[in-house]
């Protein structure tokens, strides 16, 4: 008989996620793409669903400040326990999770197309080393030092100020080239 925990998701869109959460959504989900294996599906959804943090009369009073969950960052570890766990869940559950999950990062990917799409300064360059989610992390934290404040970060934050830092640099690409031709 397994036992049973309840477990408590993020809210819609991934929007109370941090960006650390995220990366390792991502980076799952890929490697089910990749893979299909089941485990790698369950690890993405253990990323999601978390125990409760404790229920003392400041959360509650605050409304658990937008997500009950137990923070993520420091608590990686406890992601294949918790997949283990999921795996038992129906397959039409899982299946279900997974086009919520992969629906999600579409809706992502399309709010913020200028951080993805060739051409862009976060888009990956086949010339340089690619150093994924960490190279993001330290390259937005300036470095280790201020790493966990950036991961603990909601994602849009994150997102919205590297939109910000591409649209910057095209605009000044565009000024650059509008002064050259008029040379």
């Amino acid at each position: 008989q397994p036992v049973k925990r309840t477990l408590y998701a993020c809210s819609d869109g991934f929007e109370n996620m941090t960006v650390y959460e995220l990366s390792h959504v991502w980076t799952y989900l890929d490697a089910f793409g990749k893979s299909n294996s089941p485990l790698h599906l369950a690890s993405a959804i253990a990323v999601i669903y978390r125990p409760s943090r404790r229920e003392t009369a400041e959360e509650l009073a605050s409304g658990w400040c937008g997500d009950r969950r137990r923070g993520f960052y420091g608590e990686e570890s406890n992601v294949a326990a918790r997949a283990e766990m999921i795996l038992t869940l129906h397959p039409d559950t899982l299946s279900l999770l997974y086009t919520w999950m992969v629906s999600c990062r579409q809706t992502i990917l399309d709010e913020y197309e200028v951080l993805f799409q060739e051409g862009s300064s976060t888009a990956i360059d086949p010339e340089k080393p690619d150093f994924g989610w960490a190279g993001l992390l330290l390259q937005v934290a300036d470095g280790v030092v201020d790493l966990e404040k950036v991961a603990n970060h909601k994602w849009r934050t994150v997102f919205t100020y590297l939109a910000k830092l591409e649209h910057d640099r095209r605009e000044a690409e565009f000024k650059q080239n509008m002064a050259a031709k008029a040379l």
